[in-house]
């Protein structure tokens, strides 16, 4: 196996014999750095480097970096090679946990010390490495920021989705919320939601009862609700090997976006919108996108420099110091989402010989580029230039159903 496939921009690895460098791989009980891992380690750093040195990115950028070192990013691109030809399940295990301790050697000292120490404990023999295993970890305390224009990048702390995915009761619970924002902006939420808890409820969007400022707390509907990134992962979503789970997907994502379409039509925006943070509800073998996460929710129109976004899905109109809330903000990041869903779901794919190549019948459809433009459509700078919420979801669907002719 060559590490560089390990990068998440290479394709896939070639057929070929073990070389002199993979027996050492395999025999070895030490770490092994060489070029290829610090390659890998490079991306990892240069990665980190695109999140700000605030408290809720430090949980992004450990949720990266634990990702990065998954088994299945590990294996992305040469599972084939692997799995099904040389080695068995365990000696797979034995490659996956040798790399790992290769990469932590090469990130010791170039990473944030934090950072580094927050996945360590996590890179054991035997264990596999998820986003997942840290989802109730508290991180390290990074010092009060009190610079206004700071501030405002900074997101929640508690994520809405701990406490309502726990279990298959349809009850309530009651979350404890650790906002840094400042009045103005609690008191933009509360409109907000005394505007959201008097509309009838959407099957797209989690039922909100009731707010609580004072305590810094929310009501919710409970609900057994995963988010669109856990499910991808536990499915293991690839458009190229599962298109009936891949349409599955943009169903869930087309869902949400018909959720944000509802609030639009309310004249309520909803902000920190992204694949961690779409919910995905499995009902009777139905699939259903949902809007869980309503901590950034804002009525249309809001004056408010406080804004809460994650790197890369913050509007460019946002970064402004006076801008009022407006609908187009939900598209850009849908348009950002459907970006990253591609890229979690596109893999090294390698056909087997003899066998019908579902990925032809996806490039003769142009359905991954479509997907592309639908994501750059959504997503321009201007946000008088973006394809309306109404137009996406159309433009969505019909993409959707033609990845269904080919599931089917």
């Amino acid at each position: 196996m060559s590490i560089k496939s390990f990068s998440p921009e290479m394709t896939g690895a070639a057929n070929r014999k073990i070389t002199s460098l993979e027996e050492k791989i395999l025999n070895s009980e030490a770490a092994i750095p060489h070029a290829e891992v610090k390659k890998y380690a490079d991306y990892i750093i240069g990665k980190l480097k695109m999140y700000k040195d605030f408290e809720d990115e430090t949980q992004d950028k450990v949720s990266f970096v634990v990702d990065a070192l998954s088994e299945d990013r590990i294996l992305k691109g040469i599972f084939h090679e692997i799995v099904d030809g040389n080695l068995n399940q365990k000696e797979v295990e034995a490659v996956v946990v040798r790399i790992r301790q290769a990469l932590m050697e090469e990130l010791k000292g170039k990473i944030d010390e934090k950072i580094y120490l927050g996945i360590k404990d996590f890179v054991n023999v035997g264990q596999d490495v998820s986003v997942s295993t840290i989802s109730g970890r508290k991180l390290p305390n990074l010092p009060e920021e009190k610079n206004k224009q700071e501030l405002k990048s900074l997101h929640k702390k508690n994520l809405i989705r701990h406490a309502i995915d726990i279990d298959n009761s349809r009850g309530v619970v009651y979350k404890n919320q650790e906002r840094t924002v400042d009045e103005d902006y609690e008191k933009a939420l509360q409109e907000a939601m005394d505007l959201f808890i008097k509309l009838d409820p959407h099957p797209n969007i989690v039922k909100f009862l009731e707010n609580d400022p004072k305590n810094k707390g929310a009501l919710y509907e409970h609900r057994k609700i995963k988010t669109l990134v856990e499910y991808v992962s536990e499915n293991k979503v690839d458009f190229y090997r599962n298109p009936k789970l891949f349409a599955q997907t943009l169903e869930v994502l087309k869902g949400c976006m018909e959720g944000a379409q509802y609030l639009a039509e309310n004249n309520l925006v909803l902000q920190d919108i992204r694949p961690k943070n779409l919910g995905v509800e499995v009902e009777d073998d139905e699939v259903r996108g949902v809007l869980f996460d309503l901590e950034g929710l804002m009525k249309q129109g809001t004056i408010e420099s406080n804004r809460m976004y994650a790197t890369g899905y913050e509007p460019p109109e946002t970064t402004e110091d006076v801008v009022a809330v407006m609908p187009g903000e939900m598209t850009f990041q849908f348009g950002v989402s459907i970006r990253a869903l591609m890229q979690k779901c596109i893999s090294g794919y390698v056909p087997d010989p003899g066998k019908f190549d579902i990925s032809e019948m996806f490039l003769k459809q142009g359905i991954i580029k479509d997907l592309a433009v639908l994501s750059e459509k959504m997503s321009k700078k201007n946000p008088k230039n973006r394809l309306s919420l109404p137009f996406a979801v159309a433009e969505l669907e019909g993409i959707i159903e033609r990845v269904k002719n080919i599931a089917s």
